[in-house]
């Protein structure tokens, strides 16, 4: 296919008056690259802030053909007309947002042809049209090729929608830039394929900000579909270390509910304790609760027949047909309910207590397959008990199961009042800290809440609670917070105090004599105004003077939704945002923290501040909802943690957040007292973002070792003989209190005595004083060991590309340590983390197990020379055999299980590869299975280098 090229056509000899970022050059370079192998679709990710608009401009310009964009609101469609208007010289084809497509280049909301039965810009996109989503598309084929349904699609359209598809049929050839193209996979993706379908050789390029590992495995696909692979990708981290975007931190606050909020909670959960209670009793059912779970998880053997049972299932099976139920059942062993089912491993998801879902989980499965087939009138009363209850954590029991339903308890915390107290107190932190120079914003999702409370929540929250006309009502009822002159921009309101309202209307009529503000009164108790104008007025006429306002020190706090500001709203002041939205999807996390990741000419040095608010009690199950929320906003999601690294997931807020449950109440007061703290460590952060130095924008995941008890062992261990005759005593202890003990004995040196005395003796001497001197030296030790056995072997078996020479483990301020593979792929790095953290925990159902040798390690000289006499007369010296998983990508068969044994005894201790299937391996399981050698918690992290 020809595509004219170096602006050349529809677009003038119109070219780019400004300098592009390395980052825009290596976009564009991807660009030419598909276009030279005949690729019709290029897919770009970049984040908010690193200059997508110009990136798809100058593609389309370089094209030269004429140019549809697609953006998901007016906000970013005016942003694209403008950067044309300035960024371009000489502009001889004008950029409209006209239907008609009057000039060459056509800048339209996704929703302007999209729109199904309905007229209108549809310039909310919160809302898909008629209830089609990105989770409904069928997907045949790149760049929208061969959708089943198309040209029923098409026929749905309103009339405005199809004229443009018609107009669009009878131009081009087109190029068609999706910008936001995340949102195909939530609105118009199925429609878009319909419409592309109909064109003459469109050229697509799709630009984002939210990267593919952020997305579903379904929306991936989509995208792969439309657009192929990602032909790059650009990560925020990568411009913060460019100078490209302003450095972030991001912190937490933890609240509480209100005592009236508290109280409703309370009673909520007396009712499904009560059902806990009642289930734990043998009386009942017909068939107790725990039996059922007995016979269903712990010995899970299959259904023969209706009275007869088959062979047990193995854990792996059952965990991978039955994920929730598999985790739900070891945690309810970890509170002590259940027996560990055999091959269970405990990972770190499965340290805390059961979840109200994990409870809903099993109930579930013990009604459907145990109760409801059930004709004994005692199950049918167990039912009725449990359908009394379920809605107390949000859950209704149909004749199909168990089915979500809303949960008042999860309401109550996504829209306590706490949370409006939060912002007031965090504001006040970064007042004290930035003083003129703070620009808040704070997001919520709606300006008044939707949906109507149940009716046992009349009293407890308010209709409009957790909208933001309500969060600036109390932000005015705070003095503190009333100081910053908030002012509430939402799509269809502009609302502030009355003083500010006074300064904000001459404001606006000297920078915009044609407005004419006025004031009007609104309902509250701190008196807000709203200021409109009598004619009415557009968000796209007010938002950007509202803005300028903003940036200009008017206002120091503004106050929106995510559908009006948190996507495309253009606002380089803005250095703190607090996150008070439920919203989890990964477009919504990346908008709404790249609102302040802007540079800010004004402030060179600016720090952005990413909050979010988090409403946690323990008097529910359902009390973690929120924490729940919180911890899928920060998944995949990388930012500069507290240690100097940059990771993803909570832990990079503080290394005291899990993600698996939320801290304890009682260390609430503790976590935000440093959070605050923290408004005053810009400098800090700003270092240790580290701007200006290399980097690789990669990946990496890593395994985090923390010990549990001690083991009574000094500081530091390391045995090392002067002379070190051929199969000799060998071995390693940990370097750092906490951690592990490993020491390896081999076979008896096969030499004289005579001279192994000599060497034996002077090496135990040094053995002992090298231990006392080494007490105050950091190290690694066995977690060294193993990670370079773990490693080798992967080499060896060609699954990855470096070996122990690229490990790499580091001590934690906390006293942890952490390893990983340096210098590898991401997959690579996975691969290993995932295999050290095997081999780390307690057997569960391996294939192969391996063993170690462990010796207690001699205290002082006179008990290293016992162990040495003992050693040269009796042939040998007391050990402990312990035995630890092989990985399971090196014991699918006896090959890679031999390739980990060599490596094993390499660097760890000697000892045979054992097949569990055989009879001398399945003993050693039996005797050790879920036995905690190390007793180590493991985390897997991942880091971006």
């Amino acid at each position: 296919m020809e595509i004219a090229g170096n602006g050349a056509g529809a677009l003038g000899e119109t070219e780019l008056k400004q300098a592009l970022w390395p980052h825009q050059q290596a976009a564009l370079g991807a660009f030419e690259r598909d276009q030279a192998r005949g690729d019709t679709a290029t897919y770009l990710v970049v984040p908010p802030g690193g200059g997508k608009t110009l990136i798809g401009l100058e593609a389309a310009r370089r094209l030269g053909r004429p140019t549809v964009v697609l953006c998901p609101n007016t906000a970013i469609q005016g942003q694209w007309i403008t950067q044309w208007h300035t960024a371009f010289s000489p502009v001889t084809v004008t950029a409209t947002a006209k239907r008609e497509l009057p000039t060459a280049l056509s800048v339209l909301t996704y929703q302007a042809l999209c729109t199904l039965g309905s007229t209108g810009n549809g310039d909310d996109p919160g809302d898909a049209p008629n209830g089609l989503s990105g989770r409904h598309m069928v997907v045949r084929g790149r760049s929208g090729r061969g959708a089943t349904d198309g040209d029923g699609l098409l026929s749905m359209l309103h009339p405005n929608g199809m004229a443009l598809v018609e107009r669009l049929a009878v131009g081009g050839p087109w190029t068609v830039v999706l910008d936001e193209c995340h949102h195909l996979l939530e609105l118009w993706g199925q429609l878009l394929q319909a419409v592309l379908a109909k064109l003459d050789r469109p050229y697509v390029i799709g630009l984002t900000a939210t990267p593919p590992q952020m997305m579903t495995a379904a929306q991936a696909e989509l995208h792969r579909a439309l657009f192929g692979e990602v032909d790059l990708e650009v990560s925020a981290p990568a411009l913060v270390r460019e100078g490209r975007l302003a450095p972030y931190q991001e912190l937490a606050y933890f609240c509480r509910p209100v005592a009236s909020e508290a109280d409703y909670i309370h009673g909520e959960a007396i009712r499904f304790a009560e059902l806990r209670t009642s289930l734990l009793d043998p009386g009942f059912a017909s068939t107790p609760f725990l039996a059922w779970l007995q016979s269903r998880v712990v010995e899970r053997h299959s259904q023969v027949s209706t009275s007869q049972e088959g062979a047990q299932v193995s854990w792996e099976r059952f965990e991978r047909d039955e994920p929730m139920l598999a985790d739900a059942a070891v945690r309810l062993h970890m509170a002590g309910l259940l027996p560990l089912p055999d091959g269970a491993r405990i990972r770190e998801q499965h340290r805390h207590d059961p979840t109200a879902e994990d409870w809903v989980a099993l109930i579930g499965d013990y009604c459907q397959r145990c109760l409801l087939p059930s004709a004994d009138p005692r199950d049918g009363e167990a039912l009725a008990a449990v359908r009394r209850a379920l809605p107390s954590v949000g859950y209704r029991l149909t004749r199909a199961g168990v089915r979500p339903g809303d949960s008042p308890v999860d309401r109550v915390l996504a829209r306590s009042a706490s949370k409006a107290y939060a912002a007031a107190h965090i504001l006040a932190a970064e007042t004290a800290e930035l003083g003129g120079r703070l620009r808040a914003l704070v997001l919520c999702d709606h300006e008044q809440a939707s949906g109507t409370p149940s009716a046992d929540l009349a009293g407890i929250l308010p209709a409009e609670a957790g909208g933001a006309q309500l969060v600036l009502d109390t932000l005015l009822g705070d003095a503190q917070a009333a100081s910053l002159d908030p002012v509430l921009l939402t799509g269809r309101r502009v609302a502030c105090g009355p003083a500010t309202a006074q300064r904000l209307t001459a404001w606006l009529r000297a920078a915009d004599p044609g407005l004419n503000p006025v004031t009007v009164s609104m309902p509250g108790q701190s008196g807000m105004v709203e200021v409109t104008s009598p004619r009415g007025w557009e968000a796209r006429r007010y938002v950007p003077l509202v803005t300028r306002f903003f940036a200009e020190g008017g206002t120091h706090c503004l106050v929106g939704t995510r559908a009006l500001l948190g996507e495309g709203w253009d606002a380089p002041a803005v250095n703190v945002v607090i996150d008070l939205t439920v919203a989890t999807t990964p477009t919504s996390v990346v908008q709404a923290r790249g609102r302040a990741l802007r540079l800010d000419h004004t402030w060179p040095a600016k720090v952005a501040d990413n909050w979010g608010v988090v409403c946690v009690t323990s008097s529910h199950p359902k009390g973690t909802a929120d924490y729940a929320r919180f911890v899928r906003k920060h998944d995949r999601y990388f930012a500069l943690s507290p240690m100097g690294d940059i990771a993803s997931g909570v832990a990079h807020i503080d290394p005291r957040l899990s993600p698996y449950s939320p801290p304890p109440e009682d260390g609430f007061d503790g976590l935000n007292s440093d959070m605050l703290t923290r408004t005053a460590e810009r400098e800090t952060s700003r270092d240790r973002w580290a701007i200006g130095t290399p980097y690789e924008d990669m990946p990496v995941a890593t395994v985090t070792v923390t010990s549990r008890r001690s083991l009574g062992l000094p500081s530091q261990f390391t045995v090392r003989l002067t002379q070190r005759p051929p199969r000799a005593w060998w071995g390693t202890a940990t370097l750092a209190a906490g951690v592990t003990a490993v020491a390896a004995l081999t076979e008896p040196p096969a030499v004289p005595a005579v001279i192994g005395a000599a060497a034996v003796l002077g090496g135990l001497t040094v053995l002992h004083r090298s231990s006392a001197r080494l007490a105050a030296v950091s190290g690694h030790g066995s977690l060294d060991d193993l990670a370079a056995a773990t490693a080798d072997a992967l080499h060896d078996a060609g699954l990855t590309s470096r070996g122990a020479d690229a490990i790499m483990v580091e001590a934690q301020a906390d006293g942890s340590y952490r390893a990983r593979l340096q210098d590898v792929t991401a997959s690579e790095s996975a691969l290993f983390a995932d295999a050290l953290e095997e081999t780390l925990s307690p057997l569960a159902q391996p294939r192969y197990i391996v063993a170690r040798l462990i010796i207690t390690p001699p205290r002082g000289l006179r008990a290293a020379a016992g162990l040495a006499a003992r050693r040269l007369i009796a042939g040998h010296v007391p050990a402990t055999v312990v035995y630890h998983a092989v990985p399971s990508a090196l014991s699918s068969n006896k090959k890679l299980a031999t390739i980990f044994e060599r490596a094993w005894n390499t660097h760890v201790s000697p000892g045979k590869a054992l097949y569990t299937g055989s009879p001398e391996g399945a003993g050693a399981l039996a005797a050790q299975r879920g036995d905690d050698p190390f007793a180590l918690t493991t985390q897997i992290r991942t880091l971006w280098r």
